[in-house]
């Protein structure tokens, strides 16, 4: 019996469950998505990322970390994520990290510059960013990738891609010329000047950029030249004035073109002369030099005219000072003009006034507007015998005017106690009241008055030492006025030989002398 009571005593413990309820709550699943979205939010970002570099600049305003960003043709190409200076205080250091898509940014050459609002002439950029702030822009470079570069303080003339051709052009002076002038080709805008330089010689050098797509219009014999602001022609027919846009007016404008049959494309980093002018350019720089020496030569500039009976045949192409202390031209002939220039031929200054004073008679004569403000040279031969054509290179003296170079060409030295009034090219040198040469210089030398004069021809008998040389200035005296006429023609120099004895007088005093001597016991 106890066996069945104790089956069904186990009976009544009721039914063993087979398995339990493993499901997950609701309320887990909005963590859990919430952590793939971040997760794939930072694979995301860590996938669009690229390297990091740093940009050196000289200096960094506006520019902060994590709000500056990196531009590229308009596209936001990364972010700049810290701003510091380098251990000497000196630099600005920005390291920028790139996007993904911008990885090549990271190559050598790419150019780096702060965006900034200039308003200028030459050109307008960086208003957008007077209201979102400085950034950084980018040119891409064509170098293998670097982590290190040098940032640009200004923005380069062309932002968006490299310039197709990078030349040299070289002038003695280059006066209205700046960085954003504008080079032109037959009145289209082709390229620019990117900046100015000084040579070791002196001279000037401008750096041309060209666009790539004109690339092929630069030839080896191509030529160019400065188009001024403004030029003013003054002829019979009256003045012609031509003045270029507002923007030229105050950077200037460089021309080019090929005269001739065009020959092999130009390469970067050729020089090319830069002509003050179309005439000079299409001339060409063909021709020959001379030099030139004074003791002093005012009132002649560089681009000073050379003139041959009237006629412009070159131009003053360098002022300098010689190892003597004096001063130097070296003048350009123009081909067509070199037999023009003999081994005898004169060259003399072109003020740019002229006034002649005499008793009762005052003549001034007025230069061409050129010479007026720049001076000018002429020269001549009058020589009867054609001496040799001179070669390039040879030295010439350089008279003060043309009646000074017709005088003879030896020297007349004076010196006087007091040299009041005498005045180098203007004081005349007279012979018996006849104006016969011209004081050439004047200068002080052992406590007097040394005075370099060139006289006429046929007048070498005042060359003795016997020669009495005065100067006449008005003199107001108890016996009268002298030297009055001076005060019109201003003071001059006085020659005077001594007076030989009258021949008849002669005669009679050794006759009387002879018949004494006779008499005599």
């Amino acid at each position: 019996m106890q066996p069945e009571n104790h089956s069904s005593h186990l009976v009544d413990h009721g039914k063993i469950i087979a398995h339990a309820n493993t499901r997950l709550s609701w309320i887990w699943l909005f963590p859990l998505l919430a952590l793939l979205t971040t997760g794939w939010f930072f694979w995301d970002n860590w996938k669009s990322e690229g390297p990091i570099i740093e940009v050196e600049f000289h200096e960094a305003p506006g520019i902060q970390a994590h709000k500056t960003l990196l531009f590229y043709r308009g596209v936001a190409a990364g972010e700049v994520i810290d701003v510091r200076l380098d251990e000497h205080l000196s630099k600005a250091i920005v390291k920028i990290r790139l996007k993904a898509f911008a990885a090549l940014l990271s190559q050598a050459g790419t150019l780096y510059w702060i965006d900034q609002p200039v308003i200028s002439l030459a050109k307008t950029s960086g208003l957008s960013s007077i209201i979102q702030g400085n950034s950084i822009q980018a040119r891409l470079g064509e170098g293998p990738k670097t982590t290190h570069f040098v940032g640009m303080e200004k923005m380069p003339l062309h932002p968006l891609e490299a310039p197709g051709l990078v030349l040299k052009l070289i002038a003695q002076e280059i006066p209205y010329l700046e960085e954003g002038s504008s080079i032109t080709y037959r009145g289209i805008t082709i390229g620019g000047i990117m900046r100015k330089e000084l040579m070791g010689d002196g001279n000037s050098v401008v750096i041309a950029a060209i666009q790539k797509q004109f690339v092929e219009l630069i030839h080896e014999n191509s030529h160019f030249w400065m188009l001024p602001a403004a030029s003013v022609k003054i002829s019979p027919k009256g003045v012609q004035a031509d003045i270029q846009n507002l923007k030229n007016m105050f950077l200037g404008t460089v021309a080019i073109d090929t005269f001739e049959a065009p020959t092999a494309e130009a390469k970067s980093g050729e020089s090319f002369h830069l002509a003050s002018n179309e005439q000079e350019a299409r001339s060409g720089n063909e021709g020959i030099t001379f030099e030139l020496y004074a003791h002093e030569i005012p009132t002649l500039y560089v681009d000073a005219p050379v003139l041959y009976r009237g006629i412009v045949v070159g131009k003053v192409t360098k002022k300098e000072i010689n190892n003597n202390g004096e001063p130097l031209l070296t003048i350009f002939i123009k081909k067509e003009f070199a037999n023009t220039v003999h081994e005898n031929s004169l060259f003399w200054r072109l003020p740019g006034t002229r006034i002649q004073a005499g008793p009762g008679v005052v003549s001034m004569e007025v230069d061409s507007l050129q010479s007026l403000l720049q001076g000018g040279i002429a020269y001549d031969s009058w020589s009867p015998q054609q001496a040799p054509v001179a070669t390039s290179g040879k030295s010439f003296a350089l008279f003060s005017s043309e009646q000074v170079a017709r005088l003879s060409p030896e020297p007349l030295k004076m010196s006087f106690e007091d040299g009041q009034g005498l005045l180098a090219g203007q004081t005349q040198v007279r012979y018996l009241g006849v104006p016969i040469g011209l004081v050439e210089e004047v200068h002080v030398a052992h406590h007097r008055v040394e005075v370099t004069a060139y006289i006429a021809p046929g007048y070498d008998s005042l060359r003795k030492h016997d020669t009495n040389f005065s100067i006449v200035r008005p003199k107001i005296r108890l016996d009268g006025l002298s030297g009055i006429e001076t005060l019109v023609s201003g003071v001059y120099i006085e020659c005077n030989r001594p007076k030989k004895p009258h021949k008849q007088l002669t005669y009679f005093v050794e006759h009387f002398w002879n018949r004494m001597r006779l008499k005599k016991p």
